[in-house]
Formats: C-alpha cells, structure tokens, sequence
C-alpha cells in the first residue's frame, strides 16, 4: 500500500523551508528521505517519533493516531482514470487468450 505524504511534506517546508533541511537535521541524505516521501523506503518508528519531535507536532493523547493517520498514513488515491485503463487491457488480453483457445 502507498501512502499520500502531501501534508508531511507542506509541513517539512513550512518548518524547514526545504527537503535538504529536513534531511540534515533527521541525519539521513536528501535521496533517502525522497525514497520515503515516495513510498519507495518505508519510514522506521524512529523516523515518524524524530519528525514528529522536529516539525513540534506532539499532540494530545487523544489527536496522537489522528495525527499519525495524517502525516503518515493516509493511503494515496491512486489515479482512477489509469486503473479503468489497465483494468481494460486486462479485459482485451483475456478476450484474445479466450479466441484463441477456442
């Protein structure tokens, strides 16, 4: 599953002006946060706590797992539009592998 990490990445601009920021102070480099921003690395415990502390997002126990859900871990819509297309060639291929069977 794919995450949608367009609010945790405002917030990253909005406290450190930009990615390179957030890296350095998160003591990783700008490309391992870029994996993570783009679903290509997962975020560790350590790194949601850390950001969490650097971006001074430390809610109530009550907002905590709202929080959580919104900075990390919405899932990203993915484009509709790609999924009716893939769905049909699926379809046309399925469709050809059945006449040529028969």
């Amino acid at each position: 599953m794919k995450f949608d990490y367009s609010k945790l990445k405002g917030k990253i601009i909005e406290v450190f002006g930009s990615q390179e920021a957030y890296a350095e102070k998160m003591n990783l480099s700008n490309t391992a946060i870029s994996n993570k921003l783009n679903n290509k690395v997962p975020f560790s415990q350590l790194d949601i706590y850390k950001t969490l502390d650097l971006l001074n997002i430390m809610p109530s126990n009550l907002n905590f797992a709202q929080c959580l859900k919104d900075y990390f871990f919405t899932p990203k819509v993915e484009n509709i539009q790609q999924n009716n297309n893939e769905l049909v060639k699926e379809l046309e291929d399925f469709s050809k592998e059945l006449e040529t069977e028969k």
